[in-house]
């Protein structure tokens, strides 16, 4: 009965989930057709900016429909001051695919529109979301695996010129940008494989960090660290949405980025050994803090 229960309501707000993301996209698509169109400068801007808020309704209703409809307890830990009205980077561990929906739901209007970076595939993986996420300027780099880049060097010039173009853009009004240090979600395979030092984390990887606070370096003057616990061992979209996750924390910090940590990640190989040792051991930290939620589950 219990399972029933679970998929009539796991239903339900996937429907509500999907609908609200089709509102909010075509939403997004009439703001952009106005503003490619706008010749007046001022209002191209204002335009631009609206659009990026509309991220505010989304996780609103999203914030709303899973706090009514699953049975999930969900629990924010910090007590730092944001700002909704500064630039944000925001790095967190990844242990499953709806992180970036918890990210959004917790710290909603608390901080500045997300913005982060995707895999090119994804816009057409995902064509009607993706093409929207494009609308709103999140930045689409192709992954290159490293004997590509070996055979092919200006492959990697590449991604760091979308990174830069991105960055531009992200100047014209505050934002968040959120980078997952770790690439990939957390498995018991890509840990063994890995041979990580933590227990319950992926080794981190400082080139997006490295190049966002360089390119960033006028505007974005704290990083918020977030930890994800979720009270399930394999966490996935249906558990989400279904309300079979008992438990998830969120704990959050604010990291002052010091002049340190600005840098020229690509040409400057010192600076990137610092910004390297600096992660590694933002992460140690960060493993503290995992250790210390798994004693309140």
């Amino acid at each position: 009965m219990k399972k029933f229960f679970n998929a009539i309501r796991g239903m339900i707000v996937f429907i509500l989930l999907v609908i609200n993301m089709l509102v909010s996209v075509s939403t997004i698509y009439l703001f952009a057709i106005v503003y490619s169109i706008m010749p007046v400068k001022k209002l191209r801007l204002y335009f631009y900016q609206k659009m990026q808020n509309i991220n505010y309704y989304w996780t609103g209703i999203n914030k709303f429909i899973l706090n009514t409809f699953t049975s999930t307890q969900w629990v924010l830990q910090g007590k730092d001051k944001l700002s909704p009205d500064q630039w944000y980077l925001l790095t967190a561990n990844h242990r499953a695919w709806t992180d970036i929906i918890v990210v959004y739901k917790m710290l909603y209007n608390q901080l500045p529109p997300f913005k982060f970076f995707l895999k090119k595939e994804l816009i057409w993986q995902i064509p009607f979301a993706g093409i929207g996420c494009w609308c709103l300027d999140f930045p689409f780099l192709i992954r290159h695996t490293k004997e590509a880049i070996r055979k092919h060097p200006e492959l990697k010039n590449k991604d760091i010129e979308t990174t830069r173009k991105a960055c531009d853009k992200f100047k014209l009004s505050p934002c968040t940008i959120i980078n997952f240090a770790e690439g990939t979600r957390f498995t018991p395979e890509k840990h063994s494989k890995q041979n990580s030092p933590y227990q319950q984390l992926l080794k981190p990887k400082s080139a997006g960090i490295g190049l966002v606070l360089e390119e960033m370096k006028n505007h974005i003057h704290e990083l918020v660290d977030v930890t994800i616990k979720y009270s399930d061992t394999h966490p996935t979209f249906w558990h989400l949405i279904s309300g079979q996750i008992k438990k998830i924390t969120v704990a959050y910090r604010i990291v002052p980025v010091s002049s340190d940590l600005i840098g020229n990640y690509y040409e400057d190989r010192e600076f990137r050994k610092h910004i390297q040792n600096w992660l590694n051991h933002l992460w140690e930290e960060k493993e503290k803090i995992l250790n210390g939620l798994n004693d309140l589950n």
